[in-house]
């Protein structure tokens, strides 16, 4: 293998690593969203009470754990250790 075929599949990779951080990212956001939002949703419409403000909330905390998902993830595939602890590191 020639060196410049080596950096080719290098960057190759790079590039397909930060494509993966990227779904795992927007997969936690879908996952925290269904199993956040809904609960709320529904305990809400139990009372016939409907505050958006607790639903952005939600949606909110859901983005974040997203962001921190797809953090760890890049850290992880890329060695970096401070971002492999995401947002929260711990």
């Amino acid at each position: 293998m020639k060196a410049k075929d080596f950096l080719e599949l290098v960057e190759q990779t790079k590039k397909q690593i930060q494509w993966d951080a990227i779904v795992e990212g927007i997969l936690e956001f879908f996952r925290i969203g269904v199993l956040a939002t809904l609960p709320v949703v529904i305990v809400m419409l139990e009372n016939n009470t409907f505050d958006m403000k607790l639903v952005w909330a939600t949606f909110a905390i859901a983005l974040l754990k997203a962001i921190d998902k797809g953090l760890h993830k890049y850290g992880t595939y890329t060695g970096d250790e401070l971002l492999e602890k995401g947002i929260t590191r711990f």
